[in-house]
């Protein structure tokens, strides 16, 4: 529905925390700016295994995306679980990915992250785009290989739907991390075509 579709890009796009970081020996990064005692160990030890969505997973996205709703500056909004389920279900429901496809990373076979997208056409050309709808990644997780490994599965998607280009639309928020998350696109190629912009009623 046109309600339902506007939810979805009203919450277009959240990644959690994302920063430029800085590989080091031994499997830590570093975040930038680079300052003593900021490195951390990563969970490459533990392999991260994406893959698409299944109805089996509708659970743990919704406390996921529930997660995502509590960091972001959604969060003075109400939470409508019920919405969100018959949201995740529907998604869940085109099995063969012709409008939406939904990935989840896992690890130990716990879902740790997602990325949802869906493939339309521009209103004013045939030329397909596939825009990403949510992409959230738990924050222990945020500086391994959790967010590149749902990117490249979103990519290889939009490419396998001869789609022209796949956007993203930060909408996390200035004072919590967009600067950084922007950061981390554009160091995967993604470039600037505008700002996301809100007037608050």
């Amino acid at each position: 529905s046109g309600s339902l579709l506007r939810y979805q890009i009203s919450f277009s796009f959240y990644l959690a925390e994302l920063t430029c970081a800085r590989r080091v020996r031994g499997g830590s990064v570093c975040k930038e700016p680079r300052q003593a005692g900021m490195c951390r160990m990563s969970d490459e030890s533990r392999a991260v295994i994406v893959n698409v969505a299944t109805v089996d997973d509708a659970e743990a996205i919704i406390s996921l995306i529930a997660q995502a709703h509590g960091e972001s500056r959604y969060a003075s909004y109400p939470f409508a679980q019920v919405r969100l389920r018959r949201f995740v279900v529907q998604s869940l429901g085109d099995v063969d990915g012709k409008q939406t496809r939904t990935f989840v990373a896992k690890v130990d076979g716990q879902v740790v992250g997602l990325a949802s997208a869906n493939v339309s056409p521009l209103i004013y050309s045939t030329a397909l785009v596939v825009s990403t709808m949510l992409f959230f990644v738990k924050e222990v997780h945020r500086w391994g290989s959790a967010p590149p490994k749902l990117l490249t599965a979103l990519a290889d998607w939009a490419r396998e739907k001869e789609a022209v280009e796949l956007t993203v639309h930060v909408t996390r928020g200035l004072d919590e991390g967009a600067e950084r998350i922007n950061r981390f696109f554009r160091a995967k190629g993604f470039e600037a075509s505008g700002e996301n912009l809100h007037l608050k009623l």
